[in-house]
């Protein structure tokens, strides 16, 4: 502006020393410097460039404001809606867990009573002590003890001894200490006597039933004499007939220490005091004081009376093993046991 100034007063004096008038004037004006002009026009081009340049900044900081203000609601809607969707898809989610948490209470329910069942179905399958958990034992311990297994369908409870060469013995006969009567009718060696864990006989049909389970059956005798000396007889086939054919007895392949006194009585049937069916033209359990599969009468007689000392005057009739002990001697222990040989 100062320099616009002093060109106007360029201006003034050219007029004042100038007596000519107008065209004084237009001379004087065609002799001002063209870089003044032009420097005016430009200066005019740049104020209207500001002018425009600062309603283009205020016409954009109200659109970026606007556009602020706009984003600004769209995310608070954004986030509302998103709020909204998730709380739904919460509840949709809960809901399906809540049904499906009662359906798979009731899956839980009915695969527990199926469980139930098939357990169930199970105990029925362990006939002997071959299939028994050793961790189920009922007393004793997991080597030697009481467990409960099948036979025809009912539980009954067997002494197991799982230790003894390899395991796997279903005990059926116990002599130990004289605290059971072995001197009995045919109706008691039938059904069986005794406790499980002591002295017993485990019954004619129970063993019948056992041996018939589709497996063939090794037998295993373990004796003991009134010294502790040990001896064992074990046969490879052991079976005992039905109860119409007097339950015969079939054993074969004997192996063991104490010398063979039971194949001889192969094919007898099981005679009682009051259920004579022996070979011998006397009564040969009523003479032995047992119930045994007699012939003309024995070689052993694990079922006969139990003499404390062992040496005894009584001939044949107490715990004999001919072989070993001969007939005027009486064990202190025996134990008959079983096991499928499949």
């Amino acid at each position: 502006m100062a320099f616009l100034d002093k060109q106007l007063k360029m201006y003034h004096g050219y007029v004042s020393f100038n007596d000519n008038g107008p065209r004084s004037l237009a001379r004087s004006i065609e002799q001002m410097d063209r870089s003044t002009v032009d420097f005016q026009l430009t200066n005019y081009v740049y104020l209207d460039v500001r002018d425009e340049t600062r309603n283009a900044v205020s016409t954009l900081e109200r659109n970026l404001v606007a556009a602020a203000n706009d984003l600004k609601n769209e995310s608070r809607n954004a986030t509302r809606t998103l709020e909204r969707n998730i709380m739904t898809a919460v509840n949709n989610a809960t809901e399906t867990l809540k049904q499906s948490y009662v359906e798979l209470k009731l899956i839980v329910k009915n695969n527990e009573r199926n469980n139930d069942m098939l357990g169930k179905e199970l105990d029925k399958m362990r006939v002997d002590c071959t299939d028994v958990d050793p961790r189920s034992y009922k007393s004793g311990n997991q080597s030697r003890g009481v467990f409960q297994i099948y036979v025809s369908g009912h539980p009954i409870d067997v002494f197991c001894d799982l230790s003894t060469d390899g395991g796997g013995w279903t005990v059926i006969q116990r002599r130990m200490d004289g605290s059971e009567d072995f001197f009995r009718n045919h109706a008691d060696y039938v059904t069986g006597f005794g406790n499980v864990t002591g002295e017993h006989w485990i019954g004619l049909t129970t063993l019948h039933v056992i041996l018939q389970s589709s497996k063939d059956f090794e037998l295993r005798i373990d004796m003991e004499d009134w010294d502790g000396v040990r001896k064992s007889a074990k046969y490879s086939k052991f079976d005992v007939g039905r109860a119409e054919g007097d339950f015969i007895l079939n054993v074969a392949g004997y192996s063991g220490t104490a010398t063979d006194s039971f194949t001889i009585q192969n094919g007898a049937k099981f005679s009682t005091k009051d259920h004579d069916v022996d070979q011998h033209s006397g009564n040969c359990a009523a003479l032995t004081k047992g119930g045994w599969w007699y012939t003309a009468c024995h070689s052993s007689n694990l079922n006969g009376h139990y003499y404390i000392g062992g040496a005894t005057d009584s001939y044949a009739d107490g715990i004999n093993w001919r072989t070993w002990k001969g007939y005027y001697y009486s064990l202190k222990f025996v134990e008959m046991k079983i096991r499928p040989t499949g």
